[in-house]
């Protein structure tokens, strides 16, 4: 779901990237409200995680990448802004440092991976009995839905079918929406069980 500079017309790059800055200014303003040196520490934690997942690739329709994102699982345990945050700066520091990803088309990108991993994470935040099992196809279907995303804005950018764009990256993103899933249902088991104990 990177994409690479260069993919997105102009129109298409304004948008996202006009969305994820207002979406990252309102995360900020959101975790500046319960901040602690903890909480700081967590996140830091969080980011280097999702940089170290993400930088698993495999190239997959249309000169995009499929890989692990890791944005539920971190989204269940912190929150859902602080794994918007995280999640998205791990997306830039990946742009800047090993050109994953465009720069102008981060805000594309931190859309695709930040905002479902984030959305879809803190509704698993909810699930307190069932949140290994939530998390675990949560994190497959924000996958899914962040390729069937990036293809609709490769579209807009006119860059072939939405429908067989759609197919083909749901398609390569299958796999490792299923790795990220089984780990995020293992790892979320896990904290359950050492908090219950």
């Amino acid at each position: 779901m990177h994409i690479p500079e260069g993919f997105l017309d102009i129109k298409t790059l304004a948008v996202t990237d006009g969305i994820g800055g207002i979406l990252l200014i309102l995360s900020a303003k959101k975790v500046e409200k319960d901040i602690s040196s903890e909480k700081v520490a967590k996140m830091g934690i969080a980011t280097a995680f999702v940089f170290a997942v993400n930088m698993f690739a495999f190239p997959v329709a249309g000169g995009t990448s499929a890989h692990l994102t890791g944005v539920v699982l971190i989204s269940a345990t912190l929150g859902g802004w602080e794994g918007f945050i995280c999640s998205s700066v791990a997306l830039f520091l990946q742009a800047i440092l090993f050109q994953h990803g465009g720069i102008l088309s981060l805000g594309a990108n931190i859309l695709n991976i930040s905002g479902w991993g984030a959305l879809l994470g803190s509704v698993a935040k909810r699930f307190k009995k069932f949140q290994p099992l939530a998390g675990g196809i949560l994190s497959f279907f924000a996958v899914i839905l962040g390729s069937i995303s990036c293809a609709g804005e490769l579209y807009l950018s006119g860059r072939g079918s939405f429908l067989r764009g759609a197919t083909g990256m749901a398609i390569g993103n299958f796999f490792p929406a299923v790795i990220d899933g089984v780990i995020t249902f293992f790892v979320l088991k896990f904290l359950k069980k050492r908090i219950e104990s």
